[in-house]
């Protein structure tokens, strides 16, 4: 790409131009060179100001999500557990089970667990 020549006319103060001073004698560069190279070095650094904060948001929008899938995996573990307990009961119910309601509520319990740990382990498994 060709590069296009464009004069610039900025004021700056004499501690300005004292640091431009400075900056060009600590390079071994003369004041035109180092004038440019800080005009550039203020380019990159106005522009990389928007992409930190881009990077920033996208850094929030992926802890926000995986903030959800955490409690989208609590619901879900949940809802097993649920679904697992019901079963366990009206499988109970439908085998006329006991009737301690201390044991039932054991044996069920168990059961429950039993039956949950079986299918996360099968979701588990379609991974």
């Amino acid at each position: 790409m060709k590069e296009l020549r464009h004069p610039f006319t900025i004021r700056i103060t004499s501690p300005q131009i004292r640091l431009l001073a400075k900056f060009a004698a600590d390079r071994g560069i003369p004041e035109y060179q180092a004038r440019h190279r800080i005009f550039e070095l203020g380019l990159k650094e106005a522009f990389a100001v928007q992409t930190r904060s881009a990077e920033a948001e996208l850094l929030g929008l992926a802890e926000e999500t995986l903030a959800r899938l955490e409690r989208l995996e609590s619901l879900c573990d949940r809802t097993l557990y649920t679904a697992a307990s019901a079963y366990t009961y009206a499988a109970h119910a439908a085998h006329k089970g006991g009737t301690n309601p201390t044991q039932l509520n054991e044996t069920l319990s168990q059961a429950s667990m039993d039956a949950y740990r079986r299918q996360l382990e099968a979701a588990r498994a379609q991974k």
